[in-house]
Formats: C-alpha cells, sequence, structure tokens
C-alpha cells in the first residue's frame, strides 16, 4: 500500500521493531547507517521509537529521521483516506483518532495537558 501511495518513492527497507536486546537495536542502528537512505521512517510507539532514532544518529546516520506510528498503523490498514474529510477540514484529526483507537487516549491527554502544566511548574517554580 505505501509503494502504492508513493510510488515515487524508492523504498530499500524495512523491519518490525521488535527487538530482542540493546544489542540488536545497536546492530541495526549501524546497518542503517551504512544504508545511508536519505530518510528514515520509524514507527515503534512513543519513546522506543525516539530512543532508536537517537541510537540511529549515535552510528553516523546524515539522514532525516521521522517518527511516525500513528502514520504506519493507518497506511497499514490499506485505506485510501484514514481520516474523514470533516476530521481533516476542522483539523480535529486527534479527536478523530481518540475515538477510533481508544489506546491513544491517555497519551493525547498526558501530551496535551500534563505536559503543558507540568513544563510551566518546572519552568517558573521548580
Amino acid at each position: 500500500m505505501l509503494q502504492e501511495s508513493y510510488p515515487k518513492a524508492n523504498i530499500i527497507g524495512y523491519r518490525n521493531g521488535y527487538f530482542v536486546d540493546d544489542d540488536e537495536m545497536d546492530k541495526t542502528a549501524r546497518y542503517i547507517t551504512e544504508l545511508n537512505p536519505d530518510y528514515l521512517v520509524v514507527g515503534m510507539g512513543a519513546t522506543k521509537q525516539e530512543e532508536f532514532l537517537l541510537r540511529v544518529k549515535v552510528a553516523g546516520y546524515q539522514g532525516i529521521g521521522f517518527t511516525c506510528g500513528g502514520f504506519i498503523h493507518q497506511t497499514a490498514r490499506s485505506e485510501k483516506e484514514y481520516y474523514p474529510e470533516w476530521a481533516d477540514r476542522m483539523n480535529l484529526r486527534f479527536l478523530y483518532r481518540m475515538w477510533r483507537e481508544p489506546h491513544t487516549r491517555k497519551r493525547y491527554l498526558m501530551a496535551g495537558l500534563i505536559f503543558p502544566l507540568r513544563f510551566v511548574w518546572e519552568r517558573f517554580f521548580g
């Protein structure tokens, strides 16, 4: 589906995001650095994907890395348009995703409510 949606993209590899241990993660990071892709798209869930991108960077990667678990998840469903037109038009994708994918609710609430409060508290009172 991804290649069909983006026919000009030259996809040179892919892998699941499940690693046995840190050594396997580091080995994969070095392999990606050797391949030297222009772009690296990582969707492993929050914190894991960021940790992996940092390992790839430390291994010497010079390209551009993106974290986008939602995009990969939505594209894998083989749907041309994941979001309904109204959600796009009104910029309410996050609400639609919270309704359709309950596992995202806690993350969105943490990111949208708790993080800003904690940031302000630590910045001005901590």
